[in-house]
């Protein structure tokens, strides 16, 4: 898991790049979210429980507790609002470490992010 990305062999031997989000313990486990690496309409999350190996890499496998997509549920409404804390359609905007990156295409802007925020696009 380097660069916060991953790679994932799939049943009919496919690999899919993903992003990784965050990791985080659970009753001293290591689980990982992450999502595809190329955004779709569905940009679903997905959580996995990482095993370490001996050289070092991890291998997933599948959560088989409630409890963890529960508290995963949880951090990724924290991951959500720091990440995103935007009142923007998503989908022609993006907003990362304050900074907003709208895609507007000369339409006036109509991202509502807060004195601190500045559009980079338009003037808010």
């Amino acid at each position: 898991m380097e660069d916060n990305k991953i790679s994932i062999t799939l049943d009919d031997g496919n690999e899919l790049e993903c992003k990784i989000l965050f990791t985080f313990e659970y009753e001293e486990q290591v689980y990982v979210a992450f999502t595809e690496a190329e955004e779709s309409e569905d940009n679903s999350v997905f959580v996995a429980k990482v095993d370490e190996q001996t050289d070092g890499s991890g291998k997933l496998s599948e959560v088989e507790d409630e409890a963890v997509y529960d508290y995963a549920a949880q951090l990724l409404g924290e991951y959500e609002a720091e990440h995103y804390d935007c009142d923007c359609d998503r989908e022609h905007c993006n907003c990362e470490d304050g900074d907003c990156d709208c895609h507007h295409d000369g339409e006036e802007c109509d991202c509502h992010h807060g004195e601190d925020h500045e559009c980079k696009k338009h003037k808010n």
